[in-house]
């Protein structure tokens, strides 16, 4: 049986035999002409609402925390831990110059406390291995006249009462030394009436009174 009929002509593509078709210049071979691009906008999704504004607290928040600055946070977060301090000396300067008065002290700082009951104010006052001066018209009980003494004390203490104007002062101790002091013009208990001071040390011995006479 014989071989069936085979050719070697390759049969000219759907595209080729077109182009082929005469001489007519009309129908001249071209490549399929490309479909026109589309218009720059025209693959672009369609354009969405505006977004909401934003309310002024939260941009606010929002520009805090995208700063590239953090210490602010990190400050307000760590954990406060207070830096050790040493209390300063609260004694007064050794020698203290003030208009018309002059004061000297050296030794252990005396030491006050003050209280109150009612009407009666109390004040009571220490000293300890010390030493003091003064001179001047600017008087402890806040009176104007004249001062004026030095003493040394091992160990003193004093007690003022001070009511509605009138004052009692009484001190003892191991002490040397004296000083007085007298004057007028203070005004306690602001009642518009003025006290006369009167105040006296004598070694170990201190007394003290202010009145409204």
């Amino acid at each position: 049986m014989s071989d069936p009929i085979s050719s070697s002509a390759v049969l000219p593509s759907s595209y080729d035999a077109l182009c082929s078709l005469g001489d007519d210049p009309s129908l001249a071979c071209e490549n399929p002409t490309a479909p026109a691009a589309p218009e720059a906008n025209s693959c672009e999704p369609p354009a969405t609402p505006n977004e909401p504004a934003v309310s002024k607290a939260a941009s606010d928040l929002v520009q805090k925390f995208s700063s590239a600055d953090h210490s602010t946070f990190i400050a307000g977060s760590a954990p406060s831990i207070p830096a050790p301090s040493i209390a300063a000396p609260s004694g007064p300067p050794a020698f203290t110059v003030r208009p018309y008065q002059l004061d000297f002290q050296t030794g252990i700082p005396q030491l006050a406390d003050h209280g109150t009951l009612g009407n009666l104010h109390v004040t009571a006052k220490g000293d300890l291995l010390n030493a003091s001066a003064h001179l001047g018209v600017l008087n402890e009980d806040g009176s104007h006249g004249a001062n004026g003494g030095a003493s040394a004390n091992l160990v003193n203490g004093e007690v003022t009462l001070d009511y509605k104007g009138w004052s009692f002062s009484l001190g003892l101790g191991v002490s040397l030394g004296g000083s007085l002091a007298s004057g007028g013009g203070r005004d306690l208990d602001a009642d518009g009436v003025p006290e006369r001071c009167f105040k006296m040390t004598l070694g170990p011995l201190t007394l003290g009174e202010c009145d409204e006479l």
